[in-house]
């Protein structure tokens, strides 16, 4: 019983030290600030790609106009599958 109740005394011990460690003003100030920087860095990010993904669209067209004329279908689908993974990124 003794050691029951010494380790009873010791997890109110312990959750109660750790109730009073969490504050939530400091939590939410925390979270703001990270997410802040977080949904400025995403939205950089966006805006960096643009060019990017403007060349990589430019560069499908062009390649795809260059396989019809050979006749090659096959690296057309492929191209347009391509394509349509660029788009659905999107960007």
């Amino acid at each position: 019983k003794r050691n029951l109740i010494k380790l009873l005394g010791l997890v109110v011990m312990i959750s109660g030290s750790a109730a009073r460690a969490f504050d939530l003003e400091d939590y939410a100030t925390t979270y703001r600030a990270t997410r802040d920087a977080y949904l400025k860095a995403a939205n950089e990010r966006t805006l960096a790609q643009g060019p990017f993904i403007a060349g990589a669209t430019a560069w499908i067209d062009v390649e795809m106009i260059e396989q019809l004329k050979s006749g090659n279908n096959d690296a057309v689908e492929h191209l347009i599958k391509l394509k349509n993974q660029i788009s659905k990124c999107g960007f």
